[in-house]
């Protein structure tokens, strides 16, 4: 039974709502009110499921009711307003007060009945595990973009072994995406050879590029992961369209939970529009020298308030030593931002990785900076310690190791 609370000052009007109720086996009548203060005690009191008020109800006219009503925050009821001017600013009013619908006097039997079924299966639809699931912040899909103020931070190593570990830490589809059009090294570090890219299917028109295309276009890394590159020759950056890279992001949404970004350190349409859309856009400096930290200032003002919230950006030191001139504490103060993540330098570990395309979170997963990276990918992740779901092992054990050109 759908339970309905009907306030009306007019006698009249009110027992005409009364009948069009009664006549349907379906509802249930709570309470009939003269006014707004009894209509909010009588729902508290009944909490009924439908809440029909007039706008001209006395004490507190139906706006101010629903306001009330829907400020308590805990009542089940889904608010009805029925005014004698059908108007679009009657409707606003409705709408801003907490209303799911309005309707204009005359009201016939037939609309009063249908709305509320109407509302309430809605309502219903809300509490189903359906809903539930496709509402969970969980299932929803995070783009995170990293990036940097300048070149040789490491950050594309960073961006690289961060894909694999979210995977790693969420057991969840993983998409890895090197926007460089030029010389980007995602695909190098990886071992890979694509065959397409980015850059092809910016050739194309936007509703062109479908699901399978696009599958087709990504390369299977031995840890799971899926990568997307840039470009298998140097191309200019301006090739890359954004009605392309919205298409891109869109499929990829479907059917993906992450999609890590190594974006180039410019301000351009493609790399703003990215950070712009990012659920957490990664910075990575160092603390080797005075002009990285100062054009990672410039870049947090140029970002910050204008294409990405604040607290979306995340401050990540790499190579962090003893031997570093600066300190953290100081980087903090000058750029303004709490560090998230402080990555170890090591100049043994870091550079085998790279030259033999094999990610260190991989083949070195109990090491220091494979500790610091899926420690950065759960944060990111939004997973806690209890959730962490793999491990190298569980990704094949240690991964083949291959050389520079190939295995």
């Amino acid at each position: 039974m759908i339970r309905v609370l009907i306030a009306d000052s007019n006698p009249t009007t009110r027992e005409q709502m009364r009948s069009f109720i009664a006549s349907d086996p379906e509802l249930e009548i709570l309470g009939l009110a003269r006014d707004g203060h009894e209509a909010l005690q009588l729902a508290h009191h009944h909490r009924p499921d439908i809440a029909l008020l007039s706008a001209d109800l006395a004490v507190h006219d139906g706006f101010q009711t629903a306001e009330y009503l829907e400020g308590v925050g805990y009542l089940p009821t889904q608010i009805i307003i029925i005014s004698e001017v059908d108007s679009p600013e009657q409707l606003r009013r409705a709408m801003r007060s907490g209303a799911r619908e309005h309707l204009g006097r005359p009201v016939t039997r037939d609309i009063v009945l249908s709305t509320i079924h109407q509302i309430y299966e809605e309502e219903q639809r809300r509490h189903t595990p359906v809903f539930a699931q496709a509402a969970d912040p969980k299932n929803t899909c995070r783009l995170i973009s990293v990036s940097g103020a300048k070149g040789g931070i490491g950050k594309t190593t960073v961006a690289a072994n961060l894909a694999i570990a979210i995977a790693m830490e969420t057991g969840e589809p993983t998409v890895l995406m090197d926007l460089y059009t030029q010389f980007g090294d995602v695909a190098m570090m990886l071992n890979l050879a694509p065959r397409k890219t980015i850059a092809d299917l910016s050739t194309l028109d936007a509703e062109e590029v479908d699901e399978q295309m696009l599958e087709d276009c990504m390369m299977r890394h031995e840890s799971g992961i899926r990568v997307l590159s840039g470009s298998t020759t140097p191309v200019a950056i301006d090739s890359l369209n954004i009605a392309c890279l919205e298409n891109i992001f869109a499929l990829l949404k479907i059917n993906y939970r992450f999609i890590v970004v190594d974006v180039p350190p410019m301000l351009h349409t493609t790399t703003l529009y990215v950070i712009s859309h990012a659920t957490a856009a990664l910075i990575i400096a160092n603390l080797f020298d005075i002009s990285t930290i100062n054009d990672t200032r410039y870049l947090l003002n140029a970002l910050q308030g204008k294409y990405i919230s604040k607290e979306k950006i995340k401050l990540v030191l790499n190579r962090v030593s003893r031997q570093n001139r600066l300190q953290v504490s100081d980087i903090e103060q000058t750029l303004g931002y709490p560090v998230e993540a402080q990555i170890p330098n090591d100049g043994v570990i870091v550079p085998n990785s790279v030259n033999q395309g094999v990610p260190f979170v991989l083949s070195q997963p109990s090491s220091p900076v494979s500790q610091s990276i899926r420690q950065l990918a759960r944060s990111v992740a939004g997973v806690s310690g209890g959730d962490v779901m793999g491990s190298a092992a569980a990704f094949g054990g240690q991964p083949k190791r291959a050389g520079i050109f190939g295995a």
